[in-house]
């Protein structure tokens, strides 16, 4: 019976801490140039890696890595 319980209590307090969510950054770390952009910056770099013509299939995938701290700001760094 304690047994029961205590496994419920950890499968309870494992299943709380996977539900928490990130922070969203404001700042996006390319790791291949070291450049930092803002939000639209790296929304802006999105578009334009992509091209416009829809004959194309493109796949493109951006590979999000560790999320720093510098000040106030959280940097997410990113590959792709």
């Amino acid at each position: 019976m304690k047994l029961k319980i205590f496994s419920i209590i950890i499968f309870c307090l494992i299943l709380q801490g996977c539900n928490k969510e990130r922070p969203e950054s404001k700042y996006y770390q390319n790791e291949f140039t070291g450049e930092i952009l803002s939000k639209v910056e790296f929304d802006e770099l999105n578009m334009k890696l992509i091209p416009d013509t829809t004959k194309e299939r493109v796949s493109l995938r951006f590979r999000f890595t560790k999320m720093t701290e510098k000040g106030d700001s959280l940097i997410q760094s990113f590959k792709y």
